[in-house]
């Protein structure tokens, strides 16, 4: 049998290939996400781009778009414009991902180009812009990214993590700040991964006031930002800058060094009394002292609504009673806090004896806590007695469900006794839990609205049927008024 030429064989596979992209386009008919990133880069092709704008229409239901991984300097400006035209096809598109696609490198034409596209995205609320090294950018091109921000009206979120941002300088911080203070919708800012902390105060400022200015920011993302390295300045700037943020009720500060700080920063970091969650984790929380975390716990005490505490990955285990009593002090004190992550504090060896039993002690005294996040390497690393102890102080408390996460460090892989143990606790405060609202429910008195008086029917004189006699009707209110005596006869009880 002879060989098949190896054109042949080319031709196969292109056929399958068609095959699967045609197969492709038909999945996105009932798909919420458009693939256009590097592990399908085999979508960018005149023909397939094409094929794709005119299916488009066809799939009401995609909300999002990944063009991650694509070196968009490197493609001819018309696959920007036809990519652009992708987007507009998308009536319903909420989320694009511009991760790591070179966005510092295009030109005028091809920013215009991609901008387009976006502007005509009327449901755009979210866009990711990081690790695209904008930080080597310059003036001009950051007031026209800025300027097609400002044209997606109804933006809500940006991801400028991973972009170098340490290098800009203050006119160009300024340029880009500018705009987006003009993002009216604004609600949430992601600036992690930027080395912030080597910016001096001036640059610091600057940035600040752009937070300041975008008056609906309530998220604000400034973690693995070396803050710990700033200059006392330079953290009491940045504690005013975020007490200053009217609607900032949520911020990240993990990974951030913060353990370097000492009790007045840390004060003025926590300063502003809108936080309602914080999170903290990675920062080596178990080295501070008894002044430090007093200056942090006080700080948390004077926001009436703080509700939420991510303390995951900071060796709280090896802390020693009197610290450990410290911060149990403070968060009994919080009353409003309601949910706490615990997880990856006990990943050392060394493991105070009586932490897990008095940290038991004092998640059980918090007045408002009804969600704990735990794992199960750190339940692991208590011994039988220790696990005794811990749970045994939970189980006074009802109000408390412990949750893991839906990695693999969940629940199943505790021991079985452990396992089970805490698999009726949870179920028995979960089961309480929906008992209480239900009786709220059954319990809730809408508010009594004050009823109209009854209305009295007074009887006339009779007028005899087809005497002709005329009806006298009340006078007019003006008549009323200019009638004799009519003080006394403004309002007669009914």
């Amino acid at each position: 049998m002879a060989a098949r030429p190896h054109h042949a064989w080319l031709d196969e596979r292109t056929r399958e290939e068609e095959l699967e992209f045609k197969r492709w386009l038909d999945s996105l008919t009932t798909a919420s996400s458009l693939d256009l990133s590097l592990t399908n880069q085999g979508v960018w092709r005149t023909d397939r781009l094409n094929m794709l704008r005119e299916y488009l229409p066809r799939c009401p239901n995609l909300t999002s778009a990944n063009v991650s991984g694509i070196n968009l300097a490197a493609l001819d400006p018309k696959f920007l414009e036809m990519l652009g035209d992708i987007f507009a096809q998308c009536p319903n598109l909420t989320h694009v991902y511009f991760s790591n696609t070179n966005l510092g490198a295009l030109d005028k034409a091809r920013l215009d180009a991609l901008g387009g596209g976006l502007v005509r995205c009327r449901k755009l609320i979210f866009l990711d812009l990081s690790s695209n090294n904008l930080g080597a950018l310059g003036e001009d091109y950051l007031k026209a990214l800025g300027d097609i921000l400002v044209l997606c009206r109804n933006l809500d979120s940006v991801d400028f993590s991973h972009n170098n941002l340490r290098f800009l300088n203050k006119a160009c911080i300024k340029a880009l700040g500018d705009r987006l203070a003009l993002c009216l919708n604004l609600a949430s800012l992601n600036f992690s991964l930027n080395n912030l902390g080597g910016w001096d105060k001036d640059c610091l400022e600057v940035l600040g006031d752009i937070w300041v200015r975008c008056r609906k920011l309530s998220f604000l993302d400034i973690s693995c930002n070396f803050l710990g390295n700033l200059d006392s300045k330079c953290i009491m700037i940045l504690g005013r800058i975020l007490a200053q943020c009217p609607n900032l009720v949520s911020v990240d500060f993990g990974t951030n060094f913060l353990n370097k700080l000492d009790r007045e920063c840390l004060g003025s970091l926590f300063q502003s009394r809108n936080f309602a969650s914080v999170i903290l984790s990675g920062n080596s929380l178990n080295a501070l002292d008894k002044v430090r975390i007093e200056a942090v716990g006080d700080s948390w005490i004077q926001c009436p609504n703080l509700f939420s505490m991510d303390l995951s990955h900071n060796f709280l285990g090896n802390l020693d009673r009197a610290r450990l009593g410290v911060w149990g002090d403070r968060f009994i004190r919080c009353l409003n806090l309601t949910s706490i992550d615990l997880r990856y504090n006990f990943v050392l060896d060394i493991l105070y004896e009586e932490c897990p039993g008095i940290l038991g002690s004092i998640l059980a005294q918090c007045p408002s806590l009804s969600s704990l996040m735990l794992c199960a390497s750190d339940l692991n690393k208590f011994s039988d007695e220790q696990f005794d102890q811990f749970m045994g102080a939970l189980e006074t408390n009802e109000k408390i469900i412990i949750r893991f996460p839906a990695d693999a460090d969940n629940l199943k892989y505790l021991a079985p006794e452990r396992q089970s143990r805490l698999q009726r606790f949870i179920q028995h405060n979960e089961a309480l839990s929906v008992e209480r609202a239900l009786n709220e429910a059954a319990n809730f008195a809408f508010p009594a609205f004050p009823s109209a008086p009854p209305i009295v029917f007074r009887e006339g004189p009779a007028v005899p049927p087809g005497s002709g006699a005329a009806v006298a009707f009340p006078p007019r209110h003006s008549e009323a008024a200019a009638a004799p005596g009519a003080a006394e006869r403004r309002h007669p009880p009914l």
